[in-house]
This record gives structure tokens, C-alpha cells and sequence, in this order.
């Protein structure tokens, strides 16, 4: 029997599936050890296959205090530690070309030194058009995003 959830019961859910953390894909919440879709990119490497969002992780170094927590909880290997300048330790650095912008690290963050930044405009997915297949330009709901395997 489906259950009718509430506006606050359905952000409770989300909340515990961000802590878990679950990437937000579409619709779902998915695990990168088993969704049909997020599994086969993490472990083939493959993430240039997952388009990213308008979004893109940035670290503060000023608070970062190298736990690399970040690191295992980002599904797209999009975090590295690295020496900054002025710190005996070792500091979370985003590797833009990895990051798809799915916030799992700045959820796990305990610290709060990760955040979003807009990175890309509202119009980038407009942009976006299926490879081989012919589309009206005119018409923006026959416009999607996937990349071209060649």
C-alpha cells in the first residue's frame, strides 16, 4: 500500500539519505556500490559519462583540517589532499574535471569547509543535444545532454 508522506517527513528522508551519503540522480537517491547507473561509472572510472550540474565544490582552506573524510565519500574521485602554502597539512583540493557538483562532500563535511559554487548558467543544459540523433532547436523539450562514445 503506497503512504502519502508529508513536506517535512519527505526533507527528513532526503536529509538521512544526504548523511548516508547517496547521490542525488534524477528522481532517486542512489549508492555508488550498486545503482544500476552510478556503479558501473565509479568502477570503471568512467565519469566523464555522468554529465555534472551547474554546481561545482569548493574547499576553505582556512577551515579544511585534512580529515579526508571528503575523499571517501565522494563517488566521483574528484578530491585530492594537497600541501598548501603557510600548513604543515595536508588540505582537501576539488579536481574540477571530476566533480559533477552532487554535494555529497559538503553534506559530509563536519568541518564546513566545503560549499557550492555556481559554476556553470541556467542555459547549460539547453545547450546539450542528443549526438546522432536530429532535434528541432526550436523546440526546447526534444534538448538533453549525453556524451558522444566515439
Amino acid at each position: 500500500m503506497l503512504k502519502e508522506y508529508s513536506l517535512e517527513e519527505t526533507l527528513a528522508i532526503v536529509h538521512e539519505a544526504e548523511e548516508a551519503g547517496l547521490v542525488h540522480w534524477g528522481q532517486c537517491l542512489c549508492c555508488k556500490c550498486c545503482c544500476e547507473m552510478l556503479h558501473p561509472v565509479t568502477v570503471s572510472g568512467r565519469f566523464d559519462l555522468v554529465e555534472p550540474s551547474r554546481f561545482l565544490a569548493v574547499v576553505d582552506e582556512e577551515v579544511c583540517t585534512g580529515c579526508q573524510d571528503c575523499i571517501e565519500k565522494c563517488p566521483y574521485n574528484a578530491i585530492e589532499m594537497r600541501k598548501v602554502s603557510g600548513s604543515k597539512k595536508l588540505k582537501a583540493s576539488i579536481i574540477n574535471e571530476n566533480c559533477k557538483g552532487c554535494g555529497v562532500c559538503i553534506v559530509g563535511c563536519k568541518q564546513r569547509a566545503l560549499r557550492y559554487e555556481i559554476v556553470r548558467p541556467p542555459e547549460y543544459f539547453d545547450d546539450l543535444v542528443p549526438v546522432g540523433i536530429p532535434t528541432r532547436t526550436d523546440d526546447p523539450s526534444a534538448r538533453w545532454g549525453h556524451y558522444d562514445l566515439k
